[in-house]
């Protein structure tokens, strides 16, 4: 895990979300705030807000209680049984305790503020994400209330999905199924990276018989990618799973080096869907920035800020993604200050992520999480 060594200067601009609203560092996880309010209403305001910093997230999910203002200590195996934590925080990940990501019923609703931080492509405003400060986010915090909580049926939670999607086309008035050629896949294999495509299909009734996969392979030490193999994948019975190795262009059995695995689902007669193993990440070509991004830090650590494994698609981070990341071509993290309405079943709750690092020393630390939080009820 990388500890970034800054000068202060920078380090004192990255860390200005824990400023004025968290500078009380007395303890990490405290949640209360007294110092600089002299009447009853406004202590009773600061004493509402919870003020969280210094939330090691470097080496694995913090797991967080809103209700109780408590950090909980358990392993991942711990988690996915335990309903008394909402929140977690790993590396760019936050995950709910609701859905594919935990037992609870925690759900989660973007306010949908500071929504001009991003074009009306998606992609992000740099200035605007680099001029953001906790301070001056306040106010976009304050100003959700009561009257902000949606309907039921508005707030998310995170569910399963996997990087292999989109690589066909369907015509809803001719029912054709075509190959999407034009969404490429790129593959972190044991031995370097593979661009994947779907270039060709068959199809058996309503269901896909074959597909021929299109492959390309750089290993680590080669400068480009090879020119594009051919690997068919016969699904027709679908009673088999079929595993490919990207890095030797071929099909392996369940014991051998695969990246790929097609496999049946269950009572869906011949479908199927395809899954990456469990220690392979990629990315589907679907945001051009992100993508350019990916191809320029391969071989690198940065490219983990891009490819991911078959993953719940989170409310955080891939519903309405909370940070940006290497912003005119700086290695850091930007949050969006977005305001987030958190249902944990017992209570709701308006929160916002401050920021990424912390301080030891002169030290800056990333993944080390900043946010506040307040409970959302009637006065």
């Amino acid at each position: 895990m990388k500890t970034y060594l800054l000068p202060l200067s920078i380090a004192a601009a990255i860390l200005t979300g824990c400023g004025s609203d968290s500078d009380d560092s007395s303890t990490p996880n405290s949640g209360e705030l007294t110092r600089g309010c002299s009447t009853d209403t406004a202590a009773k305001m600061l004493s509402a807000r919870s003020l969280i910093s210094g939330i090691d997230a470097k080496t694995e999910f913090a797991y967080y209680d809103l209700d109780t203002q408590q950090e909980l200590d358990l392993t991942d195996e711990q988690a996915a049984t335990n309903t008394e934590w909402d929140i977690a925080f790993y590396g760019t990940s936050v995950i709910l305790n609701g859905g594919y990501s935990g037992p609870g019923d925690v759900k989660a609703f973007f306010t949908g503020n500071n929504s001009d931080f991003r074009d009306a492509d998606g992609n992000p405003v740099a200035a605007k994400f680099m001029a953001a400060t906790a301070d001056t986010e306040l106010q976009d915090f304050t100003d959700v209330t009561v009257a902000d909580i949606p309907e039921s049926t508005n707030f998310e939670t995170d569910e399963f999905t996997t990087v292999f999607q989109g690589y066909y086309n369907y015509d809803f008035q001719t029912h054709v199924v075509t190959a999407n050629v034009e969404q490429d896949y790129l593959i972190e294999t044991s031995c370097g990276y593979s661009q994947v495509r779907v270039t060709d299909l068959t199809t058996e009734g309503r269901y896909i018989s074959t597909i021929t996969l299109g492959n390309q392979y750089k290993h680590n030490d080669d400068q480009m990618f090879s020119v594009e193999n051919n690997i068919e994948v016969d699904m027709s019975a679908c009673t088999n799973d079929v595993y490919v190795d990207l890095d030797m262009d071929e099909l392996v059995e369940a014991d051998g080096d695969w990246e790929l695995k097609f496999t049946c689902v269950a009572n869906q007669g011949a479908d199927f869907e395809v899954l990456l193993s469990d220690s392979t990440i990629g990315l589907a070509k679907d945001d051009e920035a992100d993508w350019d991004k990916a191809l320029e830090y391969m071989g690198t650590d940065y490219i983990n800020y891009y490819l991911t494994g078959d993953y719940a698609e989170t409310v955080f981070k891939h519903k309405h993604k909370w940070y940006e990341y290497d912003l005119d071509e700086q290695n850091q993290i930007w949050s969006q200050y977005g305001v987030y309405i958190i249902d944990t079943g017992t209570n709701k709750y308006k929160l916002q992520i401050t920021s990424y690092y912390g301080l030891d020393g002169e030290t800056v630390l990333s993944r080390n999480y900043s946010f506040r939080y307040e409970e959302l009820s009637a006065e």
